[in-house]
């Protein structure tokens, strides 16, 4: 999917910022994503949990979990998410990932359709179980979708932004 958003960063054309982000998210299906929660005892503790991913060409993610998982009962009481991206370039190569941090909740019933389509074209297996917005209602698929709403984005790309250096945008 093409990425063609417009940054206007100072140094750098959004082809240049765009690229890595679009080889990245088109490159890799999977991700890791963090949560929160506040133990009894009032500590933060974190979780993380690596999932399937599908995204639209303005970078809104869409994700397909089991309701009952851990990281779903931290979203339901602090929407706050980190994902991580990266290619799994050996060592010797350039290194191109992406850090983003956002809010996660289930996606809203007027988008459940656009969420459907968008994550059955990445993933056909989909379609076996839901091929409508209203097909969630009679499913037997226990998983359910949740939409990833970036708020920032560090791109890593030594390639176009050179070794060891990142651009943080916000969205």
């Amino acid at each position: 999917m093409r990425i063609a958003l417009t940054w206007n960063h100072p140094s750098y054309r959004d082809a240049e910022i765009n690229e890595p982000i679009e080889r990245v998210l088109s490159t890799n299906i999977m991700m890791s994503m963090a949560t929160v929660h506040m133990r009894d005892d009032d500590v933060p503790e974190s979780w993380i949990n690596s999932m399937y991913f599908a995204y639209t060409e303005d970078l809104i993610f869409y994700i397909l979990t089991y309701p009952t998982a851990e990281h779903v009962h931290n979203l339901m009481h602090n929407p706050s998410v980190a994902l991580a991206i990266a290619s799994q370039q050996p060592p010797d190569k350039h290194k191109v990932g992406l850090q983003i941090g956002g809010t996660c909740v289930p996606v809203p019933d007027d988008e459940l359709a656009v969420a459907t389509k968008v994550y059955a074209e990445r993933f056909p297996w989909l379609r076996d179980f839901v091929r409508s917005a209203e097909d969630w209602q009679t499913t037997s698929l226990v998983s359910r979708l949740y939409k990833v709403t970036p708020r920032r984005i560090k791109v890593f790309s030594e390639r176009q932004i050179g070794t060891e250096m990142w651009l943080e945008l916000h969205v």
